[in-house]
């Protein structure tokens, strides 16, 4: 039995990270996130991508890489966050 995947609101996410919602929309439209969708007039986020944005979120604020080296480290063979 498959469940329907749950969808966080953009801002909520953005608050539960600390960052700027307009950040985050960068990673957003980099087109690294799979689970992202329009529901009920609100940008949506897959619980499953959550990992992928603390790496993002990580890499960026801790490492002080930029945006571009983030999404080419997130894209590279959709490697695992957690091994990163």
């Amino acid at each position: 039995m498959t469940s329907e995947p749950r969808w966080i609101a953009i801002e909520v996410v953005a608050r539960c990270y600390d960052v700027e919602i307009d950040w985050l929309l960068l990673v957003v439209d980099s087109g690294v996130l799979l689970g992202v969708q329009q529901r009920d007039n609100q940008l949506r986020i897959a619980e499953s991508e959550l990992d992928r944005i603390a790496a993002a979120v990580r890499w960026h604020r801790h490492l002080a890489l930029e945006m571009e080296t983030v999404t080419a480290m997130l894209l590279q063979d959709r490697v695992s966050p957690l091994r990163a």
